[in-house]
């Protein structure tokens, strides 16, 4: 079975060889594009203001430069990508942050 749009967790661990392992599994399944996510835990609360700020935005470039080479790799072989980068759980802690944080 070929599907539309394939998604694909990459939490960074073993130097990406699991992502790349998936990815190759990924690009059989897919006939569309690919859809890397890195979910990133939420900071707890004990930091707030510009520094709890300032530490989301480092987490989040983390995660986009784990996820730019796998993109890159998949657009050079002409399968298209996106990289996904979402904080788990969301804040506020609603079920409509939750919903909304998904979407």
């Amino acid at each position: 079975m070929i599907y539309q749009r394939v998604l694909v967790p990459v939490s960074g661990k073993n130097s990406g060889e699991r992502a790349a392992k998936a990815l190759r599994h990924a690009k059989t399944l897919c006939s569309g594009e690919i859809i890397l996510l890195h979910v990133t835990e939420a900071l707890p609360n004990l930091v707030g203001g510009a520094a709890h700020t300032e530490l989301e935005r480092s987490n989040t470039a983390k995660a986009e430069t784990l996820l730019a080479p796998l993109a890159d790799a998949l657009k050079k072989e002409g399968v298209a990508a996106i990289s996904c980068v979402k904080a788990w759980p969301p804040t506020p802690s609603s079920p409509w942050a939750m919903r909304k944080a998904w979407t």
